[in-house]
């Protein structure tokens, strides 16, 4: 059966579809249908919630300052404006301006790439402090970002110019704008 709500009956149907479980869940449990599992609110729920609060807190801050997702931040970045900027040239009609965006974002890219790539190099055996004291770990990081240092320098380009981001899903591909060939026909 199609009601031809369209977008506007998209929504309110999203909405429920995640609501509804989840009410469902609450009332099965606080309305006394899970009589051995929950005794009502109590202060009990309150105990020892300082150490799960120190974890949770220093969890994500670990997970914000995860240098990875910089980096991926930075590569998503410019393959979205790459997309924007060459999107428009290409509607205008201007297929010169649209080669030198790409030539131009790319440079930009890997230029940020390349600090990162020589920060992490040069600074190997000291980055590791900022998160532990442990020698072990120090020595293991020191071992591997060599290993990150290249591939932050590779990972600074390719989203670029593939237009697609390895690792992450939905990411609408630029392959057809971002294909060189295609902009070597119409540039002269």
């Amino acid at each position: 059966m199609k009601f031809k709500f369209g977008l506007a009956g998209a929504m309110p149907s999203t909405v429920l579809a995640y609501w509804l479980p989840n009410i469902g869940q609450i009332m099965f449990v606080t309305c006394g249908w899970c009589k051995e599992t929950w005794k009502g609110f109590s202060m009990l729920a309150f105990k020892d919630l300082w150490p799960v609060v120190k974890l949770s807190l220093s969890s994500g801050v670990m997970l914000c300052l995860n240098i990875n997702g910089w980096e991926m931040m930075i590569s998503l970045g410019f393959l979205a404006a790459a997309s924007v900027r060459v999107s428009n040239k290409l509607g205008r009609g201007s297929s010169r301006a649209a080669k030198f965006s790409i030539v131009m974002t790319t440079l930009q890219s890997f230029l940020i790439g390349l600090v990162l790539f020589v920060l992490f190099l040069f600074l190997r055996g000291r980055l590791a402090y900022i998160f532990t004291e442990s020698e072990e770990v120090v020595d293991a990081v020191a071992d591997l970002s060599p290993l990150l240092a290249f591939s932050i320098l590779l990972n600074s380009v390719q989203p670029v110019l593939s237009g697609k981001f390895p690792f992450v899903a939905n990411v609408p591909s630029m392959s057809g704008i971002l294909d060189q060939s295609f902009l070597l026909k119409f540039v002269p």
